[in-house]
């Protein structure tokens, strides 16, 4: 519905701003990160690197149908990091200065506020993912929805029995001309 489209496009540009505000400046991301005081010294610059890519390719990914399943699964984990980090500040008694959004302070808000922002917006994503009908049963959600086959029920018969299994009778029969 068109909802659903307002939703997902806001979202999609949630991501997007958020990843190249930080590309921007990622001194001030780092700076962010460390602030929480949950990782170690020597995963933090990394982190602001990748982040803010991975950022870009999930607001884009949440533009398209056909990767809107496997990016808003990828919104809703960076979504649920996100809760992680600021609800672990809040239990702390630590206010923290995000630069979620690079180092706009007109975006910066206090731990509380970004916990509430970081809860609605896993909230919105789990939500976009749930309702974008790109699960399959068996396989990676919003990739190839194979109608939840697995990777054994689509091998054949030599590498079924290579893993240990007896393949299916009639599939032998074919695969030998009978």
């Amino acid at each position: 519905t068109r909802r659903k489209m307002i939703l997902r496009i806001f979202i999609s540009l949630v991501f997007l701003a958020a990843g190249v505000l930080k590309l921007l400046d990622p001194l001030a991301f780092a700076d962010g990160i460390s602030g929480f005081r949950i990782l170690p010294a020597w995963m933090i610059n990394p982190l602001a690197m990748i982040v803010p890519f991975f950022e870009i390719l999930t607001g884009i990914g949440l533009l398209s149908r056909r990767t809107l399943g496997a990016a808003a699964l990828a919104a809703s984990g960076l979504s649920a990091c996100f809760v992680f980090f600021y609800l672990s500040a809040l239990a702390r008694g630590i206010e923290v200065a995000c630069a979620c959004f690079g180092n706009w302070e007109i975006l910066q808000v206090p731990t509380w506020l970004g916990s509430v922002r970081a809860i609605l917006l896993l909230a919105a994503c789990a939500w976009i993912y749930r309702s974008s009908g790109n699960r399959s049963a068996g396989g990676t959600p919003g990739i190839g929805n194979d109608g939840g086959q697995d990777a054994r029920a689509r091998a054949p018969a030599s590498a079924q029995q290579q893993l240990g299994e007896s393949p299916d009778r009639s599939e032998l029969n074919l695969r030998s001309g009978r």
